[in-house]
């Protein structure tokens, strides 16, 4: 109960009506971020509210918030050949290297194995025919990046983009934030265009 009022006390005391009115859930993040550091059983809740904001931003450099999901076709390296899929540009490899993950710590379903097994064009359509699938690799991948960067939102941005087994200390030694990925990414990331695409994103269906 202590820890709760100190949380309500958070909120109150960071209240800022001109910053609240472009980004309302920011107070809110912040408590929960608190509250997550003083006990656990707040950092569900933290995670959440932060990974679902972080796809928010992803799906709108990857496909205009799921408006083109027409990807380029990649020429070279290792997804030569294939398409992303979706609203978030996962790649096939991707999508089985998440699925295998899910797999070991249990949570993986049956129907989203059998998706993860196919070939990749008719994994593709599957995924994208059937968007609760697509969503379920995307938010453990952007939980993956994330806890991996120690929260850090441009290093995540850079290694769902690059590649999202970089280490914080690989990324730290490239000039990341200069990438456009990661430009694009704090574009969107600016409270008042944030809040406009929180307001695009929950007008979809």
């Amino acid at each position: 109960m202590f820890k709760l009022l100190l949380v309500l006390l958070f909120c109150i005391s960071t209240f800022n009506p001109r910053v609240s009115k472009k980004m309302p859930d920011e107070n809110y993040k912040k408590a929960l971020e608190m509250a997550a550091q003083m006990d656990n059983s707040f950092q569900k809740d933290y995670n959440d509210m932060r990974n679902e904001d972080f796809l928010k931003i992803i799906s709108m450099i990857e496909s205009s918030g799921g408006q083109n999901t027409n990807h380029r076709e990649i020429q070279s390296g290792i997804h030569e050949g294939h398409r992303a899929a979706g609203q978030y540009g996962l790649m096939p490899n991707t999508m089985q290297e998440i699925a295998n993950r899910m797999n070991q710590d249990g949570s993986l379903s049956d129907e989203l194995r059998q998706v993860t097994s196919l070939p990749p064009d008719q994994m593709k359509a599957a995924i994208e025919s059937n968007p609760m699938y697509e969503r379920q690799l995307a938010e453990y991948l952007a939980n993956q990046v994330l806890n991996r960067q120690h929260g850090d939102e441009e290093k995540a941005a850079y290694s769902w983009f690059q590649g999202h087994n970089l280490s914080p200390q690989e990324i730290q030694q490239r000039n990341y934030k200069e990438h456009d990925y990661v430009k694009k990414f704090n574009e969107y990331r600016d409270p008042e265009n944030f809040q406009k695409l929180s307001e695009l994103m929950n007008r979809k269906p």
